[in-house]
């Protein structure tokens, strides 16, 4: 699923966020929690027309979230990895120039084992 993400979406260069949700849900009695980003990207393979999609996040490991700037909803590029079955997305990640980084201080970021996506609009 990620590999389809990065496929057609890159690293979601010049987007927004419309809604970000947290739910939590009972899942073989265990709480857990889900995250969902609602984002507006160019799909690189559609000649970089926007959607906008639903990333869902599941088994959520860390999430950080600092309301304090406008960089949460309007990233430049997010930094995607995908390592040992944990899965990363800083959306304010550490720009250098020619390749990004995760940030240790980012202003929003989620940390899960599992990630779903769908087209919205």
């Amino acid at each position: 699923m990620i590999e389809k993400l990065i496929k057609n979406y890159g690293s979601l260069c010049d987007s927004w966020i419309d809604e970000i949700s947290i739910k939590k849900i009972m899942k073989d009695s265990i709480e857990k929690v889900v995250i969902s980003v609602e984002i507006n990207s160019a799909n690189i393979i559609k000649d970089y027309k926007y959607e906008k999609i639903c990333l869902v996040f599941e088994e959520v490991l860390c999430f950080t979230f600092k309301d304090n700037t406008t960089i949460n909803l309007s990233p430049k590029e997010v930094y995607i990895n995908y390592d040992n079955n944990t899965i990363l997305f800083d959306f304010d990640p550490i720009d250098n120039f020619d390749s990004l980084e995760e940030n240790n201080d980012s202003n929003f970021k989620i940390i899960s084992k599992i990630l779903t996506f769908e087209i919205i609009s």
